[in-house]
Parts: C-alpha cells; sequence; structure tokens
C-alpha cells in the first residue's frame, strides 16, 4: 500500500491527507509535502485589495447613499399623493385582501403539518414491517441476545423518528417566519397604495417611478448588507477562499501541483496506519440481477459520474455497485482490521431496498458484518471495526457484499431490484502499526529520487531523521532532506565498463543551497580517494545550483566500485542529483554574460576599450560597452553543443540585447574550438558585414534604445561546438552589449528575471528610429472632404498637389476641401485619376505654406525595414494631427503591398514612409480578414498626360 504513499519517517509521525478536486484529480500525500499560500500572485493580491478597498469604500458610503435614496423616494410619494388628492379623496385601508392573505397563509402551514403527519405514520408502518422481519431473523438467537438486537433495532429507529420530527419541528418553524415576513411586507405596501388606487396608479408616470425607486432600495439594502458579510470574511493578508492556492505533491508527481482552494471538492485526514480501499484495485467482481441493467462497480462515483452521497451529506471516496454484487480484494499480511459505512444512493430518492454484509475468505462462511435493511436513501449504517485475524496461509479475501431484500418479506416498499443502488463510503484499511513502522524503516531511502539505483547502508550508531522540506532555489519543489547523526552514510554503486569517459554529478547540501559542500563528503573509486573537478563546464557565476563534479575517468575492462561517504552533522540535507553520465548536466537556460565577465583583446593591439559599465543596463547591474575599432573576446570554460535536440549537455537557441549610439553596426560571433569551421556571426545594421561572412540581423539601423534580437542557432548553422563569445563594432560611436543567454528551448528565455518582452523593446526602437520621419512628414498629412467623403491625403512637391486614394476624390473635376494639420482649410479640384493604381491627385487653389514630401523612386521596398503611416479616421477627425503607425512590409507585388498592420478604421488616403521621410504607398483598400492594401506610387505622375 505504501510503495507510492509519502511515509517520511519510521516513525509514522505524519498524517496522511487526500483531495479530489471537482475535475477529478485526486493526490495523496503527507502533510509536509503539503504548501498553502494566500494569493497565487502579486497580481491576484493587488485585485484583491482593490476588491477589499472598493467594498470598504461602499460602507463608508453607506449613511449618505441611504440618505440620498430616501429623500428621492419621498419626494417621488409627495407627488404622488399630490395627484391621488386630485384624482380622488383617500380610501380608508380595507380589511378584505389583508384578510385573504393571512388565510393563504393557515392553509399552507394546515397543508404542511398534514404533510408532516402522513411522512411520521409512513415512517411507523416500516417500522413494524421492519420489526416483524427482524423478530422472524432473529429467532434462532438466545432469548438474551434477541432481546439486545431488538432494543438496539427499536433505539435507532426512534432515533430516526425523532430526527424526523426536528427536521419537521425546524420547517415549520422557518416556514411560519418566511410567511409572516412576507405578509407584513404586503401589508405596508397596501398602506400606502389601496387596490382603489392601482388602476390610476398604472395610468400614473409617477406611481411608476414611486415603485421602481422603492424596489431599488430594497435590492440596494440588501447588496449592501452582502458587502458587509463579504467584507467581514475578507482578510488582507490572508485573503479568501476565491484567492487560496493549496500546493501539494504526490508520489505519482515529479512536480508539485497547485490547485485553487475553491476546487476542491473533499479533503480527508488519517494516520499513516490507515489506508483507504479505494487505492486497492478490486480482484474481482460478481453482480446478478433480475431487471436491472449490467452496471459494474464505479470508483469515487456513482453510474452518473456525480460524487457519492447518502444519508444527506457527500462521502469522500468509496465504490457504487447495484446489488446483488460483491467486490473481491485481496488483503496484505499488514492489514488488521476494516471498517466502511454504507448506504443507498441518493439517486434511489426514497426507493429501494438492499442490505450489506462483509466477508472474510468466503460468502459461504460466517459474515463479519450484517447491516439492518436499508430503504431509501435517507440513512447510512456504520459497520464498526471489523477485526480481520490473519491467515494461515497469509493471503486473505475481503468480500463486500451488497444483497437485494426482497425475499425478506418487505416487498411492497419497492418490488423490484431496479433502484437496489448501494454505495460503500469511505472504506478503510488498517495496518499493523508496529510493523508498517519496520517495514518503512527499511524502505524510506526510496523517498530519495537522487537515490535510485545506489544502495544505501548506514553505521550502526546512526541516527536518521526524515523531513519534507520546500526548496524554491529555482521553482519550488518538494525534497526529502536528512539530518544524520554519530556516524556516516555509505551510498555504493557498480559502474559498468565503457569506452567513454564518466563523470559523478553530485548536488547535495543544506535546503535551498546552491553549492554542495565538499567537505562532507568523500567520493572512492576502487577504493581511491576522488577531488572534484577544478574546472567546472560552466561559468562560476551562472545563475541556479552548481554541482560538484567528479571524473570517473574511462573503464574498458572490469566494472567498478563508486563509494560516495557523508559524514554526520546533525543538518538537513537534501540529495537532489547523484548521477552518473557521459557528460555533466547543464542547466536549461546558461548565461554566456549577465553582469559578469572578461574580455581579453584578439588582437594585441586593439585601439577600441571593451570595459563593464553600472549606468543604462537592459538587465542586472552591468552591461558591456564597445568604442569602435576593434573585437574582443571572453572564453568559456570547456565547448558547449549546439543540436536540433539539446539534451542536458546542449542548447539550441541564443538571445542578447543592444543598443548604439551614432548608428553603424554591431558584430556578435560565437567562437568554435577548431580551426578552420565556419564562422557563428550575426551582424546587426544597415551595410555591409563588419568583419566578413555573416547572418544580417535589424537592418534598419540600430538606434540608442535597447534591441533584443533571437536566433535559432541550429536552423543557422547547424550542429556545431563553441568555446568563447566574440564581439565587436566596427563604426559609429560606443555601443552596449548586455543579456547575452543560451536555451535549449524558446520557453526557456521566459525564465530570464526582470526583462522586458521582445516586443516592447522592439516597439520603443522603432518608434525612436521613426521620429525624425514623424517631424519630417506629420505637418504634410491632410484631412480631405469631397461631396461628403472623407479621406487622408498627403501634400507632395511645392506646386500645392494633394496625393491621396481614387476612392476619395470622386470624379475629375470634384471640389474638394482640404483641412492641414494647423487648422487651415484650402479649396482645391480633382485633377487626376489613376484607377490602375488606385490613386488620384487633388490640385489646390492656393499653394500651402507647408512644404511638400517627395515620392519614393525606388522600386524594391525591403521587408527588413521599419516603415511610418500617417492617417485620419472618423475619430482622429477633431485632432490637429494624423495618428501614426509603425510597420513592416510582410507581401508585395509590382502594383501593390500589405504591412503587419492593420489599419483598422482609418480613412483611405493615409501615406506610408520609408525611414527617409519619401512617400512609398497610399493606403487604398482593405478586407474583412484585417488586411490592408496600400498601392505603390513609385512612378506615380502628379499632372495628367496631355
Amino acid at each position: 500500500c505504501y510503495d507510492d504513499l509519502s511515509v517520511l519517517s519510521p516513525g509514522l509521525e505524519s498524517l496522511l491527507f487526500r483531495i479530489e478536486t471537482i475535475g477529478g484529480l485526486i493526490a495523496t500525500s503527507s502533510r509536509s509535502r503539503f504548501h498553502a499560500i494566500p494569493f497565487g500572485s502579486v497580481q491576484q493580491r493587488e485585485h484583491f485589495g482593490k476588491g477589499m478597498a472598493s467594498l470598504q469604500g461602499q460602507l463608508n458610503n453607506f449613511e449618505r447613499n441611504k440618505k440620498t435614496r430616501l429623500d428621492r423616494i419621498a419626494a417621488l410619494q409627495k407627488k404622488l399623493d399630490a395627484e391621488l388628492k386630485k384624482q380622488t379623496a383617500t380610501v380608508k385601508a380595507g380589511t378584505r385582501e389583508a384578510n385573504k392573505v393571512l388565510e393563504g397563509t393557515a392553509q399552507f402551514l394546515v397543508r404542511m403539518e398534514e404533510r408532516h403527519k402522513r411522512r411520521l405514520d409512513t415512517h411507523d408502518r416500516l417500522t413494524a414491517n421492519l420489526e416483524k422481519t427482524r423478530v422472524r431473523q432473529l429467532a434462532k438467537l438466545p432469548k438474551e441476545k434477541r432481546k439486545t438486537e431488538l432494543e438496539a433495532f427499536r433505539k435507532d429507529r426512534q432515533r430516526q423518528r425523532a430526527q424526523i420530527e426536528r427536521q419537521d419541528a425546524e420547517e415549520v418553524l422557518r416556514t411560519r417566519r418566511q410567511r409572516q415576513a412576507q405578509d407584513q411586507s404586503r401589508f405596508e405596501r397596501m398602506k400606502v397604495l389601496q387596490r382603489s388606487q392601482l388602476e390610476r396608479l398604472r395610468k400614473s408616470n409617477t406611481g411608476g417611478q414611486f415603485i421602481v425607486q422603492v424596489n431599488e432600495y430594497n435590492n440596494w439594502l440588501a447588496g449592501m448588507e452582502r458587502v458587509r458579510e463579504r467584507l467581514g470574511m475578507l482578510h488582507h493578508e490572508r485573503g479568501d477562499p476565491d484567492t487560496w492556492q493549496h500546493m501539494v505533491q504526490p508520489a505519482w508527481s515529479l512536480d508539485p501541483i497547485w490547485t485553487p482552494f475553491n476546487r476542491i471538492h473533499t479533503c480527508s485526514f488519517f494516520t499513516p496506519q490507515e489506508v483507504p480501499l479505494s487505492r486497492l484495485y478490486p480482484a474481482g467482481f460478481k453482480e446478478r440481477h433480475y431487471l436491472a441493467k449490467t452496471s459494474g462497480w464505479r470508483l469515487n462515483r456513482n453510474n452518473r459520474n456525480a460524487f457519492l452521497a447518502s444519508g444527506g451529506r457527500e462521502h469522500g471516496w468509496g465504490y457504487a455497485v447495484h446489488a446483488y454484487s460483491e467486490l473481491h480484494f485481496f488483503l496484505a499480511e499488514l492489514v488488521t482490521g476494516f471498517r466502511s459505512r454504507l448506504g443507498l444512493d441518493r439517486r434511489v430518492g426514497d426507493g429501494g431496498c438492499a442490505a450489506g454484509r462483509v466477508f472474510l475468505g468466503s460468502v459461504d462462511s460466517q459474515p463479519l458484518y450484517q447491516s439492518p435493511f436499508l430503504v431509501g436513501s435517507h440513512q447510512t449504517v456504520d459497520t464498526g471495526r471489523l477485526s480481520l485475524p490473519a491467515a494461515a496461509g497469509g493471503r486473505r479475501r475481503l468480500i463486500l457484499q451488497a444483497d437485494t431484500a426482497h425475499d425478506e418479506g418487505i416487498s411492497a416498499v419497492d418490488p423490484f431490484d431496479i433502484r437496489d443502488m448501494v454505495d460503500w463510503l469511505e472504506p478503510m484499511l488498517e495496518l499493523d502499526r508496529e510493523r508498517l513502522a519496520g517495514v518503512v524503516s527499511k524502505r524510506v531511502h526510496l523517498n530519495v529520487p537522487a537515490w535510485r539505483g545506489w544502495s544505501p547502508a548506514l553505521g550502526a550508531k546512526a541516527r536518521c531523521e526524515w523531513k519534507f522540506v520546500l526548496e524554491n532555489r529555482v521553482e519550488d519543489y518538494f525534497f526529502p532532506a536528512l539530518s544524520l547523526r554519530d556516524a556516516p552514510l555509505v551510498l555504493s554503486r557498480q559502474v559498468q565498463p565503457s569506452p567513454a569517459r564518466k563523470w559523478l554529478q553530485v548536488d547535495m547540501g543544506p535546503v535551498n543551497s546552491l553549492r554542495p559542500d565538499p567537505s562532507i563528503l568523500t567520493v572512492r573509486v576502487g577504493g581511491k580517494e576522488l577531488t572534484p573537478a577544478t574546472l567546472p563546464r560552466r561559468q562560476t557565476w551562472q545563475v541556479g545550483p552548481i554541482p560538484l563534479l567528479y571524473d570517473l575517468g574511462i573503464n574498458k575492462e572490469a566494472p567498478i566500485t563508486v563509494e560516495i561517504t557523508q559524514r554526520p552533522g546533525g543538518e538537513f540535507t537534501c540529495w537532489r542529483d547523484l548521477s552518473i553520465t557521459h557528460g555533466p548536466k547543464l542547466p536549461s537556460l546558461f548565461a554566456l554574460f549577465e553582469d559578469h565577465g572578461v574580455f581579453a583583446p584578439v588582437r594585441d593591439k586593439e585601439a577600441a576599450v571593451a570595459s563593464l559599465v553600472d549606468d543604462g543596463a537592459f538587465s542586472g547591474g552591468r552591461a558591456i560597452k564597445l568604442t569602435p575599432g576593434g573585437r574582443f573576446q571572453m572564453p568559456l570554460f570547456g565547448a558547449i553543443n549546439i543540436r536540433e535536440q539539446p539534451g542536458e549537455d546542449a542548447y539550441r537557441y541564443l538571445r542578447f540585447a543592444f543598443r548604439k549610439a551614432g548608428g553603424g553596426r554591431v558584430s556578435v560571433e560565437l567562437r568554435q574550438p577548431a580551426a578552420g569551421q565556419k564562422l557563428i556571426r550575426y551582424d546587426a545594421g544597415a551595410g555591409e558585414s563588419s568583419y566578413g561572412p555573416s547572418k544580417k540581423t535589424w537592418q534598419a539601423g540600430i538606434p540608442d534604445e535597447w534591441v533584443i534580437v533571437e536566433f535559432d542557432l541550429f536552423e543557422d548553422w547547424g550542429d556545431v561546438e563553441i568555446d568563447g563569445l566574440v564581439i565587436g563594432i566596427p563604426d559609429g560611436e560606443h555601443s552596449l552589449l548586455d543579456c547575452v543567454y543560451l536555451a535549449r528551448s524558446e520557453r526557456d528565455f521566459a525564465r530570464i528575471p526582470d526583462i522586458p518582452t521582445i516586443a516592447a523593446t522592439h516597439l520603443r526602437a522603432r518608434r525612436t528610429l521613426s521620429q525624425p520621419v514623424l517631424d519630417k512628414a506629420r505637418p504634410a498629412v491632410v484631412a480631405i472632404e469631397v461631396e461628403g467623403r472623407h479621406g487622408t491625403g498627403v501634400l507632395i512637391g511645392d506646386q500645392g498637389h494633394v496625393l491621396t486614394a481614387s476612392s476619395v476624390v470622386a470624379d475629375r473635376g470634384s471640389e474638394a476641401t482640404v483641412r492641414l494639420p494647423d487648422g487651415t482649410t484650402l479649396k482645391g479640384r480633382t485633377t487626376s485619376i489613376d484607377k490602375a493604381a488606385k490613386c488620384g491627385v487633388i490640385k489646390l487653389d492656393k499653394k500651402p505654406e507647408v512644404p511638400g514630401l517627395i515620392i519614393s523612386d525606388k522600386d524594391d521596398l525591403p521587408n527588413i525595414g521599419i516603415y511610418v503611416g500617417l492617417s485620419y479616421s472618423p475619430t482622429w477627425h477633431q485632432a490637429k494631427e494624423a495618428a501614426p503607425y509603425l510597420t513592416i512590409i510582410v507581401d508585395s507585388d509590382k502594383k501593390t503591398f500589405q504591412p503587419d498592420y492593420a489599419v483598422s478604421g482609418a480613412w483611405q488616403g493615409g501615406p506610408l514612409f520609408d525611414v527617409l521621410g519619401h512617400v512609398v504607398g497610399i493606403h487604398t483598400g482593405g478586407d474583412a480578414s484585417g488586411k490592408t492594401t496600400f498601392s505603390r506610387v513609385h512612378n506615380f505622375k502628379l499632372e495628367p498626360s496631355r
């Protein structure tokens, strides 16, 4: 039973618990592998605080809002009284309607009492029938035994009758109070609005408003009462059930499982020597029915997949069957007792009739327990603790029998077996605590995953104490911690021959420690003591745990024995990793540079300088600052593999951040250990490659803002090895480089702490690059109105021409009104329309003072550049300037192109500019999918051909 339970110590001190969520997740673990927090995230804590502040604010304003609402009601009532006095004299309040209300309540209570009396009569008749049947069953027992059983039966039935009477009395009292409150509310309303006045009120607007205000006031009062109750339940530091998060790590899960508290359906606690029978799979199952369909058995659910419920409440676990049925279980030697409740499932209501029996060995033997007849789902019975004596052969069979009761003389209750649905509720096995403690003591080392494959041996005087601790070095995990006193622990393992070099990797130390302590360990191979490797496979400043590495050498002949000795010390230590591999494991995220590093010139006489600076770092505390004119390199400790499917000793993706003052280029290279290999180099910036062949990135020009770039090294270069980082800038002013990481997957980059996203940095960089274009182009972008049509246009040249979309200008000769960003309004006419290009030209009657722009004469539109658009829309029309947007080209042909930005809701005719401020396109269309189309204008003629 305990191979997969987290029993932590031979003393069995820790309670076990079992949770089941609404979604069906079941986890059983120990108390020490459980953790609870009041909030799942900082954002949730902030949202909770805002919610509390809002509720408190509503209560603080309660009296003021109450007075305002009552004053409004009083004013409407005064106005209503004045209207009624004009129509008729005040009618005295009659009592007819009130009497009818009182009579209705009295009749309702009389019918309830009659229903309760019939329920008690049915119970008494059933008791009499059951007692007769019980007498026949007990006829063969001795007189004293028979008398005792009958008295117990009568007391149980009397207790059930008293419970029914108590429930009925509570229902009568509760119903009487509810009806009286409802009647009083009706009386109060009648005092204000007599029935003789209702017809006039229906025709009165004031009367309708009055009723609405009264109803709203009552609803508001009820809502404020709920607010007061809600606020009383909340605690700022402890949250509430909607924010609580529970973490549990069952033995079958490698990772802890986080579960919201309000998703937990059942939480059960029990001692280590108690095991829910539901953890065992039945060894056999039998069933037979007269009319009911074959349904089998269900675990923790009934045949409608609902939670098990009987006797007025739901139950945490168990088996659902249909009588007649038998569930068979094989029991281990440690099992000494059994206990369960049973009853008919709530689906049967008042129907169904069955009995339960518990056997050990065979159904032909004397039952360990036999229940009374169960009729309806309103009651359950408890078997009590049943002792399970040991068997001679060691193997025992537990049988749970659910039998129909229709041959026992009470078939009038339910003549068929269709509703004989029996639930075995929360069945529990009890183990021998002393023997269990001995078994757990021998196998407690299995709780340490790192020891699997190793043989642990403790000295005769060694004293061990175990507990599970929550470690959060990188992510939250539960680890078994060992406190060792008086004698050492020895772990041994045989390593088979292999032609490859092998390494022993050890990650152990105090709770939450990042570095193991080699002083408490001794590693021997064949009796020879080893020392940890002096050169780790990664930088000494690498974030995350740093294991100890032992070189086991190359052994081709015979197996070798590795022994690891832990000295006693008393402090709790965690064994997280103890593995023998062909190469040491590397973290999933590897920092080539983050705050630390020594860069040396590639050549002896470099004019440039590389230094670490504290100001302006992208992440962490420092960045690399380079001046132009040279290259610098930083070696790594050993070569790192780049692979398509990287294992624990390889990576695939590269990410780094850079910025540059004065424009120009930046070069980042990953050095390979072998000479003559292909260069792994990336160049950023416009122009030729900096230092020879390279992959180009960010060719629109480098801004003096941080830019993040990310690369798939395998896709670009294939399987390679790298052993150093080389950086350089050939021109411009200084450059900063930071946050240089390798990762196995793109998701691993998300673990870099406290850095902006790629999208955010790119947006800032594009805005910085586009600002000069916006300053130049914004004064020349105008709003156009032609015969009720609106659009955007751009001033071209110095002759007063406005370029826009053909859909804006209507026909040639149409009058147009053009509004400049400074508010100036000019008149003009349509002079040219090019239907192929979907563009048109308006000639202004008066030349504006604003200089016009230039149409680009370039045939190609590189998709690596940044483009800036400006356009008006119905929401922008009142603004003095057109709204800008940044985009890149994703698709183009000879006449049109499409950007990655959907110009949603904007007027057509808006221009798109390149980084020089030249017009490259006009917004001329879009479709329902959100795509926006621009017409190319590099060959467009402003004047019509003659």
